[in-house]
């Protein structure tokens, strides 16, 4: 890849990430947190890297290959596809998941998980590298940082369908409402298009490093091996033992992102 292709990803990616990012909705906070999260996050945006190493880290590339088993599975695309569907439908219409790129970043805000554009899905690496280096047994690090990527993926492919859908790359669905009277293809005002696909697999919204010291790892070894094999099992946060976050806490926003000091992520 030469400089000037590095560039442009990085540049693109950036832009993505401003474009989604003056769509966020803080007036669940108090102004002065919602104002320091907002200067944050534009005064960071220029960190982020998409010109990333990822050498000798063997968990990027098992990643990488969950990726590649979602968009070529029948039964999760079509549930992806059916979820938004429900919130934007136009009829007669062909989406390929097989055209939606990986793209690995690093960056300055280590609280963003990722963001998508056009076919595109960026993901931070470093909140996962940083969850890898802490003192856990490999084996659940593993399994919280593949079910972590996993509904992350899920998320931001749920956003990604949404603006194809509506032929609008502008478009968040924290704002459907605001276009949803002159605008036939919108069904309904939901919360957040990626946590509505979200709990499609696992029924809520989860906060998997927060559920560390009492997550079942057989269980969830199990769910995720079943998931990727093309057979679809309801998920049941009890038994995986594992935290949900309540919907009226989550923030209404167009990347994945934790305000700091809550441990949340959006």
């Amino acid at each position: 890849m030469t400089h000037e292709n590095i560039f442009s990803e990085t540049k693109l990616a950036q832009c993505f990430y401003l474009l989604h990012g003056s769509k966020a909705d803080y007036t669940q906070l108090s102004p002065e947190i919602g104002i320091r999260e907002l200067n944050f996050l534009l005064i960071q945006f220029s960190s982020i890297n998409t010109a990333t190493s990822l050498h000798n880290m063997e968990i990027f590339k098992e990643l990488s290959n969950i990726f590649l088993t979602v968009v070529k599975n029948d039964k999760i695309t079509t549930t992806i596809w059916q979820t938004v569907e429900e919130i934007a439908s136009i009829p007669n219409i062909f989406f390929d998941f097989s055209k939606i790129k990986l793209i690995f970043f690093d960056c300055g805000i280590k609280d963003l998980y990722g963001f998508s554009g056009k076919n595109r899905l960026y993901i931070n690496t470093i909140p996962f590298k940083e969850f890898f280096n802490y003192n856990l047994s490999q084996s659940k690090k593993n399994i919280l940082i593949k079910l972590n990527f996993l509904s992350l993926v899920l998320h931001e492919i749920g956003h990604i369908l949404l603006r194809f859908k509506l032929n609008d790359l502008n478009v968040s669905s924290p704002f459907l409402s605001r276009i949803k009277d002159n605008h036939e293809n919108v069904k309904k005002n939901v919360w957040e298009t990626g946590q509505e696909v979200e709990k499609k697999f696992f029924k809520d919204c989860i906060d998997w490093f927060s559920s560390v010291h009492n997550i079942n790892e057989e269980y969830c070894e199990e769910y995720l091996k079943l998931i990727l094999n093309n057979q679809f099992v309801q998920f049941d946060a009890k038994q995986a033992g594992v935290f949900t976050i309540k919907e009226d806490v989550l923030q209404k926003m167009s990347f994945s992102y934790r305000i700091r000091r809550k441990f949340y992520r959006f």
